[in-house]
């Protein structure tokens, strides 16, 4: 009895497993999500013909794809999937079609022994989806024991099937995460539009119009391709739907060749290169435009086949731009090979070349935001280059300007070292035979002061001829240093100097700080010879001047003339006091494009003479002088000390300047701070 119960039970389980077909590998129902390509059956419909009772006796082959991907077909496809749920109660499941861009699909759910059909695709209204998806979504019911589903696809475009079988939960988790993901991505682009469109606005710079248009189809396009177009800005447009992908391809192609020529300036400097640019933009503006009349698989394969063309252009552009040493041409570069090794990634895998993963599926979203920062970056790299060169080609037309005036005019030349040429034209004049008494502007400028101290002192000890001598030496030193950062002296005051800037206070500055440079070269070229060495101050200001000519008929000079000059002075002044090299005014500090590259304190705030209100001076330090450490390691203790020293707190002040004397013992402002805590200052 035990023998026969045994063979009984054996019989019993051969006729349990006959009862249910055999799967190579059973779907797993207890995952939160699980990819069902190589879990599905696959069957070819060449004609497009068969239907859900005749596929029912076809053959169906096995899949060893991950996510199913056959490229550029005509035919339809056939999946099959079959379940065994082995509980005794349905299990509730979806099934999502993760590439949104499908014609047709149809899904057979099994009930009550036949089929019921869902048909969606981007052929369709988005309404008639039975999930509000971008993508394609199924719930099933799937119940206990074994139950099979179809699923039938048919594609103009590529064939591309990924399903991915999810539990209700997870998906919906799944789902929200994309959708704020791509809602940060695609706010970012917009964000980078929008303010590059208000640069264009600023600059009116072409380039920064060509970008804006590719940031904006760029955009576009990703939104198409990922369903979200079709979802929030033509639901209902089925017809255009469709067709709006490829034609938003070939403007996304035509975009990024119209920014790769304007960006390179392929005209002037590729020019044979530049000939083949122009073709391809005429083939991708064909093919964007053919979008809505052309078959759809005929402008799919163009629209993939241009992206191609156009990687290998653009690289070929970039390329040849490196070496021939076109230096915007490093942020391109290396903000399109990520870029554009995704689109051929992209490319091919549309094409059914290589397998649909989440690299081949995103790779043109992957690199987009590094993309698209690079290039901004690029463009304003770009735009400082067209800048300076620019402002050279402009230097050097004053420059043929001034010769050919020189050679023309003797006199002219003779003239211009008396009144500076830059003071004759900033009158609005080309030649000094044009400037009449009265003549005058009033002008936004710096101002440099520079004096020697204790000069009276020296010329005391001095001939008159050693007298001239010095000064001439002195002032044929700091004349260049003013020239160099496009000043302009606008007179010698014995030992003095005043110079004025035209373009920003940081030339002015530049120059105080090369003049201290040749200050300490010049010395050492005295002590050589067995002279004392000398000391100067500096003063840089900036405000309103009124520039002009005065004097008589017989005898005039141009010259300036306002309170911006007069504070310029008084505050050179006050480096005798502080001991201080260079000394910046508030106004000229707070004008200067990138304080951060200069070495500075704040050194207080003064009343200058005929000045009704106090005036903030700032010190600054040569970044490469010997006291440079110092001064930037006290620093802040130095600029605790004068804030106390102005709020009345004279212990804590003395206590932050002697703490700036014990590491910088030679700081003259430190010294000079001190003693005021312990004499009280009488107003001027």
């Amino acid at each position: 009895m035990k023998l026969n119960s045994g063979i009984v039970q054996i019989l019993v389980l051969l006729c349990c497993l006959l009862s249910f077909p055999i799967f190579s590998e059973s779907i797993p129902l207890n995952k939160n999500q699980i990819r069902l390509g190589t879990y599905s059956q696959i069957l070819e419909d060449p004609d497009s013909s068969l239907t859900i009772d005749s596929v029912q006796k076809k053959d169906f082959v096995s899949s060893n794809q991950t996510n199913l991907s056959f490229g550029f077909t005509k035919s339809a496809y056939w999946l099959k999937l079959s379940f065994l749920n082995p509980t005794d109660s349905a299990k509730e499941k979806m099934i999502e079609v993760t590439f949104p861009l499908i014609d047709e699909i149809d899904f057979y759910e099994p009930i009550h022994g036949s089929y019921k059909q869902t048909s969606v695709g981007i052929t369709k209204p988005f309404a008639e989806r039975p999930i509000k998806s971008h993508t394609f979504v199924f719930p099933i019911q799937i119940p206990p024991g074994e139950s099979t589903y179809y699923f039938r696809f048919k594609n103009d475009d590529s064939m591309q099937m990924p399903l991915i079988l999810w539990e209700p939960t997870a998906f919906y988790t799944n789902i929200r995460d994309i959708q704020y993901i791509n809602g940060v991505y695609f706010g970012i682009l917009i964000a980078m539009a929008v303010y590059n469109l208000f640069l264009l606005l600023t600059v009116r710079d072409k380039s920064y119009f060509y970008y804006v248009f590719y940031i904006l189809c760029f955009a576009l396009f990703l939104m198409s391709q990922y369903g979200f177009a079709y979802e929030y800005f033509w639901p209902e447009f089925s017809w255009g739907a469709r067709r709006m992908n490829p034609f938003l391809a070939g403007v996304l192609e035509l975009s990024i060749l119209l920014f790769t020529r304007d960006f390179l300036d392929t005209k002037n400097t590729f020019p044979t290169l530049h000939k083949l640019n122009r073709f391809l933009i005429a083939l991708c503006a064909v093919a964007a435009v053919s979008a809505f009349f052309v078959n759809l698989t005929i402008i799919a394969l163009q629209v993939a086949v241009l992206g191609l063309l156009t990687v290998f252009s653009i690289l070929a552009f970039g390329i040849k731009a490196l070496m021939v040493g076109f230096r915007p041409a490093r942020y391109f570069m290396i903000a399109f090979s990520a870029l554009l090794f995704g689109g051929v990634f992209y490319t091919l895998k549309t094409m059914g070349s290589i397998p649909v993963n989440f690299i081949t599926e995103f790779s043109m979203q992957i690199g987009s935001g590094l993309e698209v920062t690079l290039l901004s970056l690029g463009l304003g790299d770009r735009i400082s280059l067209l800048i300076k060169e620019k402002q050279e080609a402009q230097k050097e037309l004053i420059r043929e300007q001034n010769d050919s005036i020189a050679k023309q005019a003797r006199l002219n030349e003779s003239f211009a070292r008396f009144v500076p040429s830059k003071l004759i034209h900033l009158l609005g004049k080309e030649e000094v035979i044009q400037v009449s008494l009265g003549d005058q502007i009033q002008k936004e400028m710096t101002v440099l002061f520079s004096d020697i101290r204790s000069f009276t002192e020296l010329s005391e000890s001095m001939s008159p001829q050693e007298n001239f001598n010095f000064l001439n030496s002195y002032l044929d030193r700091m004349t260049p240093a003013v020239e160099k950062h496009a000043g302009t002296i606008d007179k010698f005051i014995g030992d003095a100097i005043m110079a004025l800037f035209e373009t920003s206070v940081d030339d002015g500055l530049m120059a105080a700080i090369e003049m201290h440079r040749q200050l300490k070269t010049y010395n050492v070229d005295r002590n050589r010879q067995g002279y004392k060495p000398i000391e100067t101050g500096i003063a840089v200001h900036k405000g309103p001047v009124m520039l002009g000519t005065i004097g008589s008929k017989n005898r005039m000079e141009v010259t300036v003339i306002s309170d911006t000059v007069n504070t310029a002075s008084r505050i050179e002044g006050l480096t005798k006091n502080y001991g201080a090299k260079i000394l910046l005014s508030e106004t000229a500090f707070a004008s200067l494009n990138d304080p951060s590259q200069f070495l500075y304190r704040y050194l207080g705030r003064t009343f200058v003479k005929g000045k009704k209100e106090d005036l903030a001076i700032l010190e600054f330090c040569d970044t490469i002088s010997e006291d440079a450490e110092k001064f930037f390691k006290t620093k802040g203790i130095f600029e605790k000390g004068v804030l106390e020293f102005f709020q009345g707190n004279m212990e804590s002040a003395k206590l932050h300047f002697s703490e700036v004397l014990r590491e910088f013992s030679t700081d003259s402002a430190a010294i000079w701070y001190l003693q005021a805590c312990r004499t009280p200052l009488k107003a001027d």
